[in-house]
């Protein structure tokens, strides 16, 4: 685990905890300043994650979480390039099929598709954890990332 933040559970839901990051969870150094994440419309949520209670922790306890080494470049990475990706192929497509219009038209579709993607993919993830927390005094357990911002 190389990036480890600091949380604080606030709220107990429906069998999950709702975790507040005291620091920023991947080091960039950004959450704080302008144009980080802890600022404008993103910066209201990427603190706060809503997980299942695995290890019955109760509102006030301290927890560490942790993201597994390569967790955050395999992400951004797949964010990042999937749309690219599908952007180029559609607008090969469309040029293809005939015109500028279609190129430009196919390139657009081939990025609605990738984002569409990564928000399917990322609602039903499934497979090894994302996130790791770690009850003080308590061992490690993974959990997913559900997605689920408050």
């Amino acid at each position: 685990m190389s990036h480890t933040s600091e949380a604080t559970v606030i709220a107990i839901q429906d069998g999950h905890v709702v975790l507040r990051l005291t620091k920023p969870l991947t080091g960039c150094g950004r959450c704080e300043e302008a144009g980080g994440c802890g600022s404008g419309l993103a910066g209201r949520n990427c603190r706060t994650y809503r997980l299942p209670n695995t290890q019955d922790m109760a509102v006030g306890d301290r927890v560490n979480v942790s993201v597994a080494d390569g967790t955050v470049l395999v992400a951004s990475l797949f964010s990042y390039f999937l749309p690219a990706v599908l952007a180029i192929i559609g607008a090969a497509a469309g040029a293809a099929v005939g015109g500028d219009g279609r190129a430009v038209a196919g390139c657009l579709g081939g990025l609605a598709a990738g984002f569409l993607l990564l928000r399917v993919h990322g609602t039903g993830r499934t497979g090894s954890p994302v996130l790791h927390v770690q009850k003080a005094g308590a061992a490690s357990a993974g959990l997913h990332d559900t997605g689920n911002r408050s």
